[in-house]
């Protein structure tokens, strides 16, 4: 299989290649016998990321054609000659479903096509920037899931028009799926399973996301108590079985959104924060999965990077490619960037070197701190409730920001100079790991909040 566009991912609709019968051309009992199809059909991408396919094929077990036609939902797109085995189709659609087919062509007879049924979404830009060759998320294709676990999915799939544009800005992006105590352990492993063969569609070249959410207690509960002997137990049988379904898949796994809360366990116990890096430890040794340990935000730490190093050296950082920033926080990018970097440089200085982070972008768009929200909200109303944006000069609220990627340093995002320096230093990418298009970050998907979302990206 050739390399995949960095731009755009190929997402199977069915797992099984479709011989799309097409009738022979030329009637009658003069006409002659249609020649064999072609054999080892591959439907890629054209490299530099334009939506078109670029497909590839061998002559078949028996016979010389003396052409191949290539077609796009049954009409000829392309003819070559018969020595020629590839071709390349543009004009196509983001979001779009196609039959990719290829026949053989001898004395004006054709054989049946061979290809397949793909919908063509948009993936993230993946290039390896020189100030960060190490870059494991970069130099692949990112898969995007369409499936019922995905919550704009069914309402994407039944929209028309605007509609179905607005929540494809959402659906056809790369997205971390979470994962978490509300999968039973006897379940995740299946789950993970299922999620992994949806998005990678068994090419081992493509990666795919998980946020892994499964500490119990947590949140204001971590604060009250320890987990139980019982809980400890459950914990590591989810996680070793999760870990046995991504085997030696490409993934890039966020472990345990709002980390601080590790911090406030009783009596100052490190209990939770093993936990965490005994699952860092796990993950970490599969052959292909690189660990982003979740450690809040710039403004969850007032800007003050002790504490967050501390909770990342007891949480296992060392065992993994780095940190998370921001997931359920809106701080800008800017600000995380330059948070993470610090850091980074504070972890080398104790000899933890080598780490690297991901910000999420999923909705900071017009992003803003916790200081500046708790001037104008309760504490009854968590940061990630903030409301969408619906114009273009309101504030405090959420829009969609850069869209992931590994292009970090891009003076598309509207970053400063001395930003994209540490960003293509330290950052391996900017994630979608929130869900802002969801109703307070879980079901039901809001329609209106998708809406909302497309008509105020900033990037859209």
């Amino acid at each position: 299989m050739r390399p995949r566009s960095p731009h755009v991912a190929l997402v199977a609709a069915t797992a099984a290649t479709l011989l799309l019968s097409l009738a022979p051309s030329g009637g009658g009992a003069s006409a002659a016998p249609a020649p064999g199809a072609p054999t080892a059909v591959d439907v890629d991408v054209r490299s530099g990321g334009a939506p078109a396919f670029a497909i590839s094929w061998s002559d078949p077990a028996e016979g010389a054609p003396t052409s191949y036609e290539v077609l796009v939902d049954g009409k000829v797109r392309s003819t070559v000659e018969g020595a020629v085995h590839s071709a390349v189709v543009e004009g196509l659609s983001k979001g779009t479903s196609y039959k990719v087919a290829v026949r053989a062509v001898a004395d004006g007879a054709r054989s049946q096509g061979v290809g397949e049924r793909l919908l063509l979404t948009y993936g993230a830009a993946t290039p390896t920037l020189p100030a960060n060759p190490t870059n494991p998320l970069a130099g692949q294709e990112w898969g995007v899931y369409l499936g019922p676990a995905e919550h704009s999915y069914d309402p994407w799939r039944n929209a028309e028009g605007e509609t179905k544009a607005a929540i494809g800005e959402i659906l056809l992006q790369p997205k971390a799926k979470w994962f978490g105590r509300w999968i039973p352990d006897d379940d995740i492993a299946s789950k993970v399973g299922e999620y992994i063969r949806d998005t990678t569609h068994g090419d081992p070249d493509v990666m795919a996301q998980m946020t892994i959410f499964r500490m119990k207690p947590w949140e204001g509960d971590a604060c009250k108590r320890l987990p139980t002997a019982a809980e400890t137990a459950s914990y590591k049988r989810y996680i070793t079985s999760a870990a046995q379904a991504i085997g030696d898949t490409r993934m890039a796994v966020v472990l345990q959104p709002d980390g601080p809360f590790a911090r406030c366990a009783p009596g100052g116990s490190k209990a939770p924060s093993r936990l965490i890096a005994w699952s860092a430890r796990v993950l970490s040794a599969l052959p292909r999965t690189q660990v982003y340990i979740d450690m809040g935000s710039p403004g969850w730490f007032r800007n003050d990077i002790t504490d967050a190093v501390r909770m990342l050296v007891d949480a296992g950082v060392a065992d993994t490619r780095g940190f998370a920033l921001s997931i359920t926080h809106m701080d800008t990018t800017r600000q995380s960037v330059n948070f993470g970097s610090r850091i980074v440089d504070a972890l080398a200085a104790r000899g933890i070197t080598g780490k690297h982070f991901v910000v999420d972008t999923s909705d900071n768009g017009r992003g803003f701190s916790g200081k500046q929200f708790r001037k104008v909200y309760p504490r009854s109303i968590p940061i990630n409730w903030a409301k969408m944006c619906r114009t273009p000069d309101q504030k405090l609220c959420v829009a969609l920001g850069v869209p992931p990627t590994t292009d970090v340093a891009n003076p598309r995002w509207g970053l400063p100079a001395r930003i994209n320096r540490l960003a293509a230093k330290n950052v391996d990418a900017y994630l979608w790991i929130n869900r802002p298009w969801l109703y307070q970050q879980t079901v039901p998907f809001k329609v209106d909040y998708a809406l909302a979302l497309a008509d105020q990206n900033p990037y859209g």
